[in-house]
């Protein structure tokens, strides 16, 4: 049996979350306009835009500019996939599960703060709601 050493696990650790992201990519209903790394060596993620459906027969009235970060150590840990502006996000262990998690928490920020909007909130929040409403429209179907 070989012993590999910490940077080589770490390199193929490193390799494995590339291939599974772009397993995602390409196997995705979404389009993808750009992915770029961006960040320092402290905070690395790729950023990426992407259109397509929400659950509730709901979809992205525009493109989505999002986060993506394997966040952790190079054998354990999980992806993140936020949103930058209001900080909305999810967490799992596999890409795609991250993915299908943000679209739900995406789209139930939306359901959450409408039913609050007669309720006093701060303007934070009527911010957010505003900017939700312009990027989920209904779906006819």
């Amino acid at each position: 049996m070989r012993v590999q050493s910490k940077r080589r696990m770490f390199v193929a650790a490193r390799r494995k979350r590339k291939e599974e992201f772009l397993d995602w990519y390409l196997t995705s209903e979404d389009l993808v306009f750009s992915i770029n790394l961006s960040g320092n060596s402290s905070y690395t993620f790729l950023e990426v835009v992407i259109l397509g459906s929400l659950p509730g027969n709901r979809k992205l009235a525009k493109p989505l500019r999002i986060h993506i970060r394997w966040d952790g150590e190079p054998l354990d840990g999980e992806w993140l996939v936020s949103e930058p502006l209001f900080s909305m996000h999810s967490a799992a262990p596999t890409l795609a599960e991250a993915m299908i998690g943000f679209r739900r928490i995406f789209n139930g920020y939306l359901d959450g703060l409408s039913e609050h909007e007669d309720r006093p909130m701060a303007q934070h929040l009527h911010n957010q709601l505003a900017y939700l409403r312009e990027m989920i429209e209904e779906t006819t179907s």
